[in-house]
């Protein structure tokens, strides 16, 4: 409770760093005291760059604007840091205003690129296990807060802007070679596959509190969404994402100590007896449905998968053993 009530009672407010020169940088930050007394001096790149060559002491902070509320902040700022603000040579801002859609310009984006691909992929696993650190140390109402905030960033967003994201992802992804998506992918899986068990708890600990900050209303749309991915892919397509998933489930379980399983089991136990009879029955409803709409050579070909996948997993302990 103390951890949340710090987090309400912090102060956004939007600055603005000026030298005598004419350079300026506009950005937000927040506090828990008094903004105007706060040393912070502003954290872009090339702002930060110029501090160190003319001097920190030689720039002045102005507040222009403070609220309670994030959002706020953040819509001064992207009305205030606009495109056609970023092509103000003594602008110090690199990219446009709004923490929830910032568009930067084409020789940043290729810079960003550029070290991106420079580096190694033990630089690229240390960058991604101090995020995990650093979200596994903050508190389960942090955390709640965090994806509320996200969540209500993306709820904020129009479907033109939402398919713009959607397109632009899929654009970038359409211009890499086969050999650079095997790339992302043999990475991601390396990344899952190295973290430890109290890293996979933690991720998890974070699913559930992301799912717990939705609304019905969001859980729905993710569910219609999630199907229609599913009703574009190919049966092969299908095939091996449920052959990923199964195998990422296996990896998960075979992780967990005897105790971890032991608790789950019971919270697991816990959750369906608080469950009332019509929920239950609902849920069986369901599942017999979901079984019954199924072909027989579906039937077999899910068990003969089950029992394939079962071996193997059984060959590879024996294995290690």
């Amino acid at each position: 409770m103390g951890n949340k009530m710090k987090i309400e009672q912090r102060t956004h407010y939007l600055y603005k760093i000026t030298h005598p020169s004419g350079l300026y940088y506009i950005g937000q930050s927040r506090t828990s005291g008094d903004p105007a007394s706060r040393g912070y001096m502003g954290g872009g790149v090339a702002l930060r760059k110029a501090q160190r060559r003319l001097g920190r002491d030689s720039f002045t902070k102005e507040i222009l604007a403070t609220s309670p509320d994030f959002y706020s902040i953040d819509l001064c700022e992207r009305v205030m840091v606009t495109s056609s603000e970023l092509a103000d040579p003594m602008c110090l801002n690199l990219q446009t205003g709004g923490a929830t859609g910032a568009e930067c310009s084409d020789s940043t984006k290729a810079k960003r690129a550029a070290t991106l691909a420079a580096k190694t992929p033990e630089r690229l696993a240390a960058i991604n296990a101090k995020i995990a650190a650093t979200l596994a140390a903050k508190t389960p109402e942090q955390l709640a807060a965090t994806y509320t905030k996200w969540s209500a960033a993306r709820a904020a967003k129009t479907p033109e802007q939402l398919a713009a994201i959607n397109a632009k992802i899929a654009a970038a992804l359409a211009a890499k070679t086969p050999e650079e998506k095997a790339t992302i992918v043999k990475r991601r899986r390396a990344a899952l596959d190295a973290r430890t068990p109290e890293q996979r708890s933690a991720s998890e600990e974070r699913r559930l509190a992301a799912l717990g900050a939705k609304t019905p209303e969001q859980l729905a749309t993710e569910k219609a969404k999630r199907a229609a991915t599913m009703a574009a892919k190919t049966p092969e397509q299908l095939a091996a994402t449920r052959e990923r998933q199964q195998r990422s489930a296996l990896a998960a379980l075979a992780a967990k100590t005897p105790e971890q399983l032991a608790a789950e089991k019971a919270k697991w136990a816990a959750a369906r007896a608080a469950k009332t009879p019509e929920q239950l029955a609902a849920i069986n409803a369901k599942i017999a449905a979901a079984l019954a709409a199924r072909t027989p050579e579906e039937n077999a070909a899910t068990y003969a998968k089950r029992a394939a996948t079962w071996d193997r997993n059984k060959a590879e302990r024996e294995g290690r053993a």
